[in-house]
């Protein structure tokens, strides 16, 4: 843990620093854990919404075809775009950077909700 470098570090990184390599994964892992299962409200509705019938923009491709290979698509984009920007935020930033996401994802189940089918 000694190699992390910062001036003014708070109170749960200051315990996790003094804290042992056990202490410091466990915590680690509930909050990967913590932060995925929260998360996870905001993918829920997209699996239980009723696509019988449905085509995408009138094609011959069935919707829940294309919003799930969308939703893949978007999956890894996110991960190599998650990269760039999640490095480049400072530590003033990331509470406005991740409240700023969750409404983004809100925005788009709300758009989801209201959009005609050909449209999600």
């Amino acid at each position: 843990m000694s190699s992390y470098n910062c001036s003014n570090p708070g109170r749960i990184t200051s315990w996790l620093m003094r804290s042992n390599r056990f202490t410091f994964s466990a915590y680690a892992i509930l909050a990967a854990f913590g932060t995925y299962f929260c998360m996870y409200a905001f993918r829920k509705p997209f699996g239980a919404a009723q696509y019988e019938g449905l085509k995408f923009f009138g094609t011959v491709i069935d919707l829940k075809i294309s919003l799930t290979i969308s939703q893949v698509i978007g999956y890894a984009a996110a991960k190599y775009l998650g990269l760039k920007f999640c490095s480049e935020v400072t530590r003033a930033q990331r509470p406005s950077m991740l409240v700023s996401l969750i409404i983004c994802a809100e925005g788009g189940l709300a758009l989801f909700a209201v959009l005609p089918e050909d449209w999600k």
